[in-house]
């Protein structure tokens, strides 16, 4: 009787202390106002940063970082992120996003299996930022590739005649601006674009 009442007591007090762990955990990133373990922002691990430092690594990430556009082989253009002005080391924006972690989630945030890895384009200031960069980069690309034409009917010699599409390889500029995107959140320096050409309209 006396092992069995030791052992419910034993059972007990460790529930007690998971808990107080638990709650403990939770109250410190909710007063300490830190990213959880290994939270990753464009590749950048501000894990257990405030806003203030979580600022101040990624400034120092990305001030020079270079983007390279490549189709296939080939090199179409390359950017600095200096030149997108993205948003992202804006403290209050940080501070944002620190105040949407559930702080009773901590558990799941232990390894960096389960780490979080925050998008960029949480902001639309960014997006803006980056739909520019892609008209820009884009707009120059075009000059020297292929456009694509769409199926046409014209009437020759008396009868209808038509002319199949023809596939080009410009580049869309929405379909640039997320693939920019997804390379910064990734923190990849290589923006595959061999799938953002524009399609022509079939009749």
């Amino acid at each position: 009787m006396k092992k069995r009442k030791a052992f419910v007591i034993g059972i007990v007090t460790a529930v007690v202390a998971v808990g107080a762990i638990y709650v403990g955990q939770a109250m410190h990133y909710s007063s300490s106002k830190v990213f959880f373990k290994d939270t990753t922002i464009a590749g950048v691990n501000v894990g257990g940063s405030t806003a203030d430092q979580a600022a101040t690594k990624l400034k120092t990430a990305m001030q020079d970082q270079q983007y390279t556009l490549k189709d296939g082989s080939k090199t179409v253009a390359s950017f600095k992120t200096n030149q997108v002005n993205l948003k992202v080391t804006s403290k209050q924006a940080l501070s944002q996003l620190i105040a949407k972690q559930n702080v009773w989630s901590w558990p799941a945030h232990v390894t960096t299996a389960t780490a979080d890895s925050i998008k960029l384009n949480a902001s639309s200031a960014n997006q803006q930022s980056v739909q520019a960069l892609a008209k820009s980069i884009a707009t120059k690309a075009n000059k020297t590739r292929t456009a694509a034409k769409n199926a046409s009917f014209s009437y020759q010699n008396g009868q209808w005649v038509v002319t199949k599409e023809k596939a080009g390889n410009q580049l869309s500029t929405a379909k640039l601006a997320k693939s920019i995107t997804a390379a910064i959140e990734q923190g990849s320096n290589t923006v595959d674009v061999s799938k953002d050409w524009l399609f022509v309209n079939r009749c």
